[in-house]
């Protein structure tokens, strides 16, 4: 009699065990900004931050299609993904992301609108640039991120600490970057730093570190600062990247 009760206390507790779920994962969109427009042809970094137990993926939807899924290196309970959307067709488009946990819980859906217009509805440059301008847009200037090579995603820094970040970037286009472009903070927060930085003129395929100079706020919490290229017509190019760091 006690073998049986005991068997059957067991069995409940497996059921109880199994029984019990995890909480759903969250998910918020980091970048880009809702209603943001981008020129045809111009690739988009797609920033989120999942939160939850056992995280398993995050997928990217565009349109409501599948585009692409993340996934991270273990079941933490953070996982920032870094996506890549080719904006090709022309119009409004919906960005969604959603996380989904080892147990096959998935997120509400975080999303955002981004409207894909030709390249010459977007600012253009002053009369006298013109002619630079035409062969600018028949070879537009194009970057991709490569890696970060200080300050890796969450340092930890004590209040009014002074870093250095390095991002390492590659000319991916057809043509040297045109003379005037620079390194540009458009947004979170500047943590202290001086914007736009000059960068060298980088030759296709060539590799080149930007560095910028920052200092830890004086608040604690997790800071997060966005920056890109900018050509000398105010257009912004090439791939999207940021530092995050937190203050203890």
């Amino acid at each position: 009699m006690k073998k049986l009760l005991l068997f059957t206390v067991l069995v409940l507790a497996l059921v109880a065990c199994r029984s019990e779920s995890l909480d759903p994962p969250t998910v918020r969109l980091e970048s880009p900004a809702d209603g943001l427009r981008v020129a045809q042809g111009e690739r988009l970094l797609v920033q989120s931050v999942a939160q939850g137990d056992q995280l398993a993926k995050t997928e990217l939807w565009v349109d409501g299609h599948l585009y692409e899924v993340a996934r991270p290196d273990d079941g933490g309970q953070e996982f920032a993904a870094i996506q890549i959307w080719e904006a090709a067709a022309l119009g409004p488009h919906i960005l969604t992301v959603k996380t989904f946990n080892r147990q096959g819980q998935v997120s509400q859906a975080a999303q955002v609108e981004v409207d894909v217009v030709h390249r010459a509805t977007l600012p253009t440059p002053t009369p006298q640039l013109a002619p630079t301008a035409i062969v600018e847009q028949e070879c537009p200037p194009s970057a991709r991120f490569v890696e970060d090579v200080t300050v890796p995603d969450d340092s930890l820094y004590n209040a009014g600490v002074k870093f250095t970040k390095i991002w390492r970037l590659r000319n991916d286009g057809e043509c040297t970057w045109p003379a005037g472009t620079r390194w540009v903070f458009i947004g979170g927060d500047l943590l202290g730093a001086q914007s736009p930085v000059e960068v060298e003129l980088a030759e296709p395929e060539r590799i080149i570190d930007v560095s910028v100079d920052m200092v830890a706020p004086a608040s604690p919490g997790t800071y997060k600062s966005y920056w890109r290229l900018q050509g000398p017509d105010d257009e912004y190019f090439g791939d999207q990247a940021y530092v995050r760091i937190t203050v203890p």
